[in-house]
């Protein structure tokens, strides 16, 4: 299962978390119409609910060694930008378990949406 977690009353930022966003947005929703990635809407959210769905990156971020607090906020705010200005994609195993996410750091190279969608990497993806 793979969810896409975004805001509809929130542009994202221009920022290297979220390059090449808008080349993809038309690929996100092509395959949310074919049942393989959910829109998850977290404008009605509340800061509470926004940080607890922000663990499942984090869990994504520890087994994989990856960064994730100032791609989605800051030391101070982890997660304040999570699935608002910064969307996020996550991908759960079928028992709902978190095993990958975008954007994300790794050895000082943001992993964007975008390289997760690209049809270079999608038969790699299992996608």
């Amino acid at each position: 299962m793979i969810k896409y977690y975004y805001s509809s009353t929130s542009n994202p930022y221009a920022s290297d978390s979220n390059r090449g966003l808008l080349e993809v947005q038309d690929e996100i929703t092509r395959f949310s119409k074919l049942g393989k990635i959910e829109l998850v809407d977290t404008s009605p959210w509340t800061a509470g609910v926004r940080f607890d769905t922000y663990g499942d990156a984090i869990v994504v971020s520890v087994k994989k060694k990856s960064k994730i607090r100032r791609i989605y906020g800051t030391n101070r705010y982890p997660a304040i930008n999570f699935g608002k200005e910064v969307p996020s994609l996550i991908i759960y195993n079928n028992e709902g378990y978190p095993i990958d996410a975008y954007p994300r750091e790794e050895n000082g190279i943001v992993l964007t949406i975008k390289s997760f969608l690209d049809p270079a990497n999608l038969e790699e993806n299992a996608f």
